[in-house]
């Protein structure tokens, strides 16, 4: 699929709720058109990506495509925003962080208008490493999202240690923020928690009004 040139991003909205006219956030994501032209979801070819050390390929063919590809065009685009996610793979590869410079140095598009989200599993499991690359990349100008929050391990400690400027709630406590009282204090906690701390909070899976 990368030799054939089979993958396509698409961009998903971040909307802030209070001021409408602030500029565009997107997260940018990935999908793979079969040989029949079907879009096929992540879910069902980034498991083998993972399994067979495949994602630092795909996150260099993603990064390519925005930075070198796309750069001038989405620099052109006033206010525009956008996250990108990295696989615990590529944040683990010694190579990484010599490719993303050359990038950053040869694209149009500014360095802050560029965050880069971090599952929160990732960090459990490899906080020694990613710290570095998560200082390096905010020292470039970037932001850092800690993604799929209170999916896997949460713990304080990673608020306090972890250089985040955005903080993703996991869909799984928004699905009934409405109906389940817990759910509600809990992410009411979060968000008031995050903002003292300086960080923005992202709410993952909205689907209804």
């Amino acid at each position: 699929s990368l030799e054939a040139n089979r993958f396509v991003l698409y961009a998903q909205e971040i909307r802030a709720m209070a001021a409408e006219d602030e500029p565009g956030h997107y997260e940018v994501l990935l999908r793979l058109r079969g040989r029949d032209g079907e879009i096929i979801s992540p879910g069902a070819f980034i498991p083998a990506a993972e399994r067979y050390q495949m994602m630092p390929h795909i996150d260099r063919w993603v990064l390519r495509q925005l930075l070198l590809e796309r750069g001038e065009e989405l620099a052109g685009i006033a206010g525009l925003n956008l996250a990108i996610n990295l696989s615990a793979t590529t944040l683990d590869d010694a190579d990484f962080l010599p490719y993303l410079a050359r990038l950053l140095a040869e694209t149009s598009l500014e360095a802050h208008r560029l965050t880069f989200e971090i599952t929160e599993t990732t960090v459990v499991i490899q906080m020694g490493s990613v710290s570095e690359v998560l200082v390096w990349l905010r020292d470039q100008g970037c932001k850092v999202a800690l993604d799929d929050f209170g999916k896997g391990y949460s713990s304080l400690s990673y608020l306090k240690n972890f250089p985040a400027d955005i903080l993703k709630i996991d869909k799984a406590f928004i699905d009934h923020l409405v109906k389940d009282k817990r759910d509600s204090a809990i992410v009411e906690a979060l968000i008031d928690l995050s903002h003292k701390l300086g960080i923005k909070v992202v709410a993952e899976g909205v689907e209804e009004d």
